[in-house]
């Protein structure tokens, strides 16, 4: 809270946060990339400590917080990241694909009680994963695949997703004949 000149009061207050301590010292957050003497690739001020590859085999990802700490590796040398903002772009990190990380301020996840339920929502819009047992998990495992390659390729075309409720879904629909 600010106190005005003229005597009123000014209230700001931020959905993420907008400053972070960094060494000690508070700052603008900031998630502007730069590579550090070690070569590793840090933001300018994030509320917890992240950094990223600078190339080669170290870790793609290391980060800690609230005493946690997280490692991500990639599977062979990296290339030295192009830095573009709060991107770090590694080119032809496998054949023909560009691996792109992002830094963020807070790293806020999607609580993982979310993330289960929303993954059994999607396999649960298979009517059979939702009312079939399966008998050899070597099916079941098969059924999942075809459910997640629907949901993947729905987001590439941008189709939505038919619900139950939809007077459009397949079984609904009655051909003459």
């Amino acid at each position: 809270m600010l106190a005005n000149p003229d005597g009123t009061f000014t209230w700001k207050q931020y959905v993420r946060p907008a400053f972070a301590k960094v060494d000690g010292v508070w700052k603008d957050a900031d998630t502007t990339l730069r590579k550090r003497v070690d070569e590793r690739v840090v933001p300018a001020a994030a509320t917890f400590r992240m950094s990223f590859s600078g190339g080669g085999d170290e870790p793609l990802a290391a980060m800690e917080k609230e005493g946690k700490s997280l490692s991500i590796t990639w599977p062979e040398a990296l290339p030295e990241p192009r830095l573009d903002g709060d991107t770090a772009v590694y080119p032809e990190a496998l054949p023909g694909v560009d691996l792109r990380i992002q830094a963020d301020v807070d790293g806020a996840p999607l609580p993982k009680r979310w993330t289960v339920e929303r993954t059994y929502g999607w396999l649960m819009f298979h009517r059979r994963l939702a009312r079939d047992y399966e008998a050899l998990p070597a099916r079941l495992q098969a059924v999942i695949h075809l459910a997640m390659t629907d949901l993947m390729a729905r987001r590439v075309t941008g189709e939505t997703t038919v619900s139950w409720r939809s007077p459009t879904l397949w079984d609904q629909i009655h051909t003459p004949g």
